[in-house]
């Protein structure tokens, strides 16, 4: 688990859109420490990891950014029918379920008529 961790503190450091703007509101190495502490005493299930990532999540002040495990958060979510992941300035569709209007590898490099900035 503390490699998946790792990967979703990568992505919010360097493929997230607010990450220029949030650098350094993160503090990894707690929620790290507490993945480890919690492993070594035994007690670290999924609930508990999905828990921790949605607490550091929260380091971020960003109600548009959600981690759910299958099973243990059944929260009803907004759904667009697709999902996208930033590279450089655009977002790109990496998978599309049930909205016909886009299509996987399209690129979003403005949205409502703003235009992303350098």
């Amino acid at each position: 688990m503390e490699r998946l961790f790792t990967e979703i503190v990568h992505i919010m450091q360097h493929d997230y859109a607010g990450w220029k703007d949030k650098q350094g509101w993160d503090n990894p190495d707690y929620y790290l420490g507490n993945l480890r502490d919690l492993e070594n005493q035994g007690r670290l299930n999924k609930a508990q990891f999905t828990e921790l990532v949605k607490e550091y999540l929260l380091d971020f002040k960003d109600q548009h950014i959600h981690f759910a495990s299958k099973g243990i958060n059944e929260e009803i979510r907004k759904d667009r029918g697709f999902r996208v992941r930033r590279f450089e300035d655009q977002l790109y569709v990496t998978t599309v379920f049930q909205e016909n209007r886009v299509s996987k590898g399209m690129a979003f490099t403005s949205i409502g008529a703003i235009q992303s900035r350098n």
